[in-house]
């Protein structure tokens, strides 16, 4: 039987222009896709264990900035003054005299330094018994001057504890010491020193409670001290306490300058706080602040005079919220910059 088939060399022979063509297509298709592949961005690779950045990272300002650019502004972090409650309160309790006062006074000064804050010890007694207020300071003092303070010691004497049994033992401190201070820190590690209009004092009190341990009534003796010896009359006085329990209402304290107040009120309002920020008058809290009202300065407390666990045992980490040592440290921040 004859093959009809045609062989390869005639088929080739027959179709050899159109494979030519063929050919040119495929070569000029590959040549145009490296062309185009050439021309394309290169993104560059990310350098291995570098985070991703968390929406409170974002907030923070670059350790270094390009020439002429404007460094983000930092924002008060809640989270991060709940661990600086953490921190003292791992320390035991904070009574003068303590190891724990010892301890604490240690890392307040480690922590301001950190952050770039020049820092003075102001020593003084009460009754042949050693304490120090510690006096954070920067800014100028063209506008003038403005305290923000808080005492970082803690009760002797659980004295208001429901059990009996407790009453002689001394208190953890986390919101009683602890928060005030926390907030403190924080505000030192955020604050963008360069653009404050005044100067500004963060004020470490010391001698709030008697080490004796005779009263677990409030002394204030550091902020007294502070009061008697200031070299600068202050144009403000903010006394903090009490700052971070979970159950926070913040009412205007009956001692406070109420135009300082209202004003701390305000930012408390604008900034959305005003379900914690309540501009009510209460009863008088001193912790404090009569001492530098009786000398006719502006001063004002941010306290909640209504916390449950006041100078008991359970003045622990486990009460105190982030949230709200945010809404206090926020508030302070704003007023301090703006």
């Amino acid at each position: 039987m004859q093959n009809d088939r045609p062989s390869i060399t005639r088929w080739l022979q027959n179709n050899w222009l159109e494979l030519l063509l063929l050919g040119i297509l495929v070569l000029a298709l590959y040549w145009a896709g490296r062309t185009v592949i050439a021309l394309l961005p290169k993104a560059a690779p990310e350098p291995a264990g570098v985070p991703t950045m968390s929406a409170v990272d974002s907030l923070e300002s670059p350790s270094e900035t390009p020439d002429g650019a404007t460094p983000a502004r930092r924002f008060f972090d809640g989270t991060i003054a709940q661990g600086y409650v953490g921190s003292q309160v791992a320390l035991g309790p904070r009574a003068v005299g303590t190891s724990g006062h010892k301890a604490v006074s240690e890392l307040i000064v480690d922590e301001l330094n950190r952050s770039g804050w020049l820092v003075e010890e102001s020593p003084f007694d009460l009754g042949g018994i050693p304490m120090k207020n510690l006096i954070a300071k920067t800014g100028s003092g063209n506008a003038g001057l403005v305290i923000i303070a808080s005492h970082y010691d803690t009760s002797p004497v659980a004295d208001l504890d429901p059990g009996i049994e407790n009453r002689d033992s001394p208190v953890p401190g986390a919101n009683d010491g602890g928060s005030g201070t926390a907030v403190l820190l924080e505000l030192a590690r955020i604050m963008d020193q360069d653009s404050l209009n005044s100067e500004v004092w963060l004020a470490f009190l010391d001698g709030h409670y008697d080490p004796r341990g005779l009263t677990g009534e409030p002394i204030s003796a550091g902020a007294t001290f502070l009061a008697q010896n200031l070299s600068t009359e202050p144009d403000a006085v903010v006394l903090i306490d009490l700052a971070g329990d979970a159950d926070q209402l913040l009412l205007i304290d009956g001692n406070s300058d109420p135009d300082l107040s209202r004003e701390l009120w305000d930012i408390g309002e604008r900034l959305g706080y005003s379900r914690w920020f309540v501009p009510e008058t209460e009863p008088s809290f001193d912790n404090g602040v009569f001492d530098f009202r009786s000398r006719d300065i502006p001063a004002a407390n941010i306290v909640d005079a209504d916390y449950t666990f006041l100078r008991t045992s359970q003045d622990t980490t486990d009460k105190i919220r982030a949230s709200s040592l945010d809404r206090v440290g926020r508030v302070l921040q704003e007023y301090l910059e703006n």
